[in-house]
């Protein structure tokens, strides 16, 4: 079979994937709960004066992937996941090689030489492929 034969055309059907920057304050989880149907995973406190749904603040990367498999299998009417914020879900992430390397530090992971650093983006790649699988399912 030609691959001429599964050339998609026109626009796709998939929602947008946007990551939002920004100094403390500006608005960025604001505008995220003005999404349609938002659900929060909150890796920081910073949601207490905003008007939103949220799952409780996770504690670890475990919690974070437990929140994103919470949406993939049970039904639910939210149509937008925001994770408040990354720069601290890096954190649990960092945090996580710690735990399975017994290291004090990400720089000491696996003896040292970057290695937690590369070791952590095994554990994003997870976070990502999650989140495009939930995506991709709903």
């Amino acid at each position: 079979m030609s691959l001429l034969n599964n050339i998609q055309k026109g626009k796709r059907q998939s929602p947008p994937r946007l990551l939002i920057y920004g100094i403390e304050g500006v608005g960025k989880s604001t505008l995220a709960a003005n999404a349609p149907d938002p659900i929060f995973i909150p890796t920081e406190d910073g949601l207490d004066q905003i008007e939103c749904d949220s799952f409780p603040l996770c504690q670890s990367f475990d919690d974070m992937m437990a929140c994103i498999k919470t949406l993939r299998e049970e039904n639910h009417p939210y149509r937008t996941v925001a994770i408040d914020s990354l720069d601290w879900g890096e954190k649990l992430i960092f945090a996580h090689v710690c735990k399975v390397f017994g290291a004090k530090h990400i720089e000491k992971a696996d003896g040292g030489y970057a290695r937690g650093y590369e070791h952590a983006l095994t554990y994003w790649h997870q976070l990502i492929d999650a989140l495009r699988q939930l995506r991709d399912e709903k």
